[in-house]
C-alpha cells in the first residue's frame, strides 16, 4: 500500500524456508529489511541460520508472530531473534482487537507508535496464564498427531517440533477434496478454517510457486485453542474421517 519496492522468496512444501533460496534471492536485488513468517505458531525451523544470514546482508529483520505468541511464555525463542517482531493478541487470547510491537534491537531508533485506542493492552495481556495456554495448544496438537493418521486421504503439514506454540493444526486434505469436505462440514454444523485459501495477487499469477497454490488448495485448519478438550478433537477427527468416505464414493 505504501508503493514500496519488495520481492519473495520461495517457500518449501511444508512452508520451510530454505537458506539456499533465500541467499540466492538476497544476492539477486538489494533490500533493506526482510519478513519472516511463523506459519500457523510453527516455528521457523532455522530461524537462527535464517537471521543471520541476513544480517550478513545488513539487513533489519522482523518476525511475524501473528500466529505465533511466545511472549511470556517458555520453551521458543520465536521473536527474539529479529529486531522487530509483532503479535496479533486476538488470535490466543480472549481479546476483541489488539497487536503488539516488540523491539528487540534498541540500537534501531524507535519506530513511533499511534496508540488510538488509548487502553493499556500490556495489563490486560500479562492477567493471562500465557505459559497454560500455551502448553494446552501443544497438548491438543499432539491429540491430531495421534488420530489423523488412522484417517486415509489426509496428511499433516508438519509434525510438532520443539519451539512450535501451534495457532491451529493444519491438515492437507488429498484428491482435491477440500472444498467439498469444507462444506459437509457446514452441513454437520461444524465451522472450519482454511487458511490461505486464497493467495495475494503476485503469488496467485505467479507460476513458479505451484507449490504453494496447491498448498492453498487443499488446506484445512483444525483448531487447537484452550477452549477444547481430547473429546472435542476425537469428535471433529471422526466427522473428517466420515466426511471423506462419504464424498470419495
Amino acid at each position: 500500500e505504501l508503493s514500496l519496492d519488495h520481492g519473495f522468496y520461495k517457500l518449501e512444501d511444508d512452508l520451510s524456508i530454505s537458506e539456499e533460496k533465500l541467499e540466492l534471492a538476497l544476492e539477486v536485488d538489494q533490500y533493506d529489511l526482510v519478513l519472516f513468517v511463523h506459519y500457523f505458531g510453527q516455528r521457523i525451523k532455522n530461524i537462527e541460520r535464517l537471521v543471520a544470514l541476513a544480517k550478513q546482508h545488513n539487513l533489519i529483520v522482523v518476525e511475524d508472530c501473528a500466529h505465533l505468541y511466545n511472549y511470556n511464555t517458555k520453551g521458543s525463542n520465536a521473536g527474539f531473534l529479529g529486531d522487530f517482531t509483532f503479535y496479533s493478541l486476538h488470535k490466543n487470547f480472549p481479546l476483541k482487537e489488539g497487536g503488539m510491537l516488540l523491539q528487540n534491537n534498541l540500537a534501531l531508533v524507535e519506530p513511533e507508535i499511534q496508540d488510538t485506542k488509548k487502553r493499556n493492552l500490556a495489563d490486560i495481556l500479562f492477567s493471562f496464564n500465557s505459559h497454560a495456554i500455551a502448553q494446552k495448544r501443544i497438548e491438543n496438537y499432539k491429540i491430531y498427531e495421534r488420530l489423523i493418521p488412522q484417517i486415509a486421504g489426509v496428511h499433516p503439514l508438519r509434525k510438532y517440533e520443539a519451539g512450535d506454540i501451534p495457532h491451529n493444526y493444519p491438515l492437507v486434505i488429498e484428491h482435491g477434496l477440500r472444498e467439498s469436505l469444507y462444506f459437509w462440514l457446514i452441513d454437520q454444523e461444524v465451522r472450519l478454517m482454511a487458511l490461505y485459501y486464497r493467495l495475494i495477487d503476485p503469488i496467485l499469477v505467479d507460476d513458479t510457486n505451484k507449490n504453494m497454490h496447491d498448498l492453498a488448495n487443499n488446506i484445512l485448519n483444525l483448531p487447537v485453542h484452550q477452549d477444547i478438550n481430547e473429546q472435542d478433537i476425537v469428535q471433529l477427527v471422526e466427522l473428517i474421517d466420515a466426511g471423506i468416505k462419504v464424498l470419495k464414493t
